[in-house]
C-alpha cells in the first residue's frame, strides 16, 4: 500500500480489497488503511461458507434472531468494510 500511495497518492485509492473473515481478520492491514483514510472492501467474508457452520457464530445468530450470514456481514460492516 505504501508503494501505491507513493505512486498515485492516497486520495486516488478508492479502496483496498482484501480477504477478511472472522477467521482471517487482517487487523494490521485494516487499521493501517483506516489511519490513512483508505477504505477496505472485503472478499471471502463467509470463508467459503465455513463461517456459516461455526458454532459460536450460530449461537450469536440465535441470540439475535438472525442468520449466521447476517451476523458475519454485520461484523464486517462494523469493522468499516464495504
Amino acid at each position: 500500500m505504501e508503494r501505491a500511495i507513493a505512486a498515485v497518492g492516497a486520495e486516488n485509492i478508492a479502496t483496498n480489497q482484501i480477504e477478511l473473515s472472522p477467521y482471517l481478520q487482517n487487523r494490521k492491514v485494516v487499521d493501517w488503511a483506516r489511519e490513512h483514510g483508505i477504505h477496505i472492501t472485503s472478499y471471502m467474508t463467509l470463508a467459503y461458507g465455513k463461517a456459516l457452520k461455526d458454532d459460536v457464530i450460530a449461537r450469536i445468530a440465535a441470540k439475535h434472531n438472525a442468520t449466521p450470514a447476517q451476523v458475519i456481514l454485520a461484523w464486517a460492516m462494523a469493522r468499516g468494510t464495504r
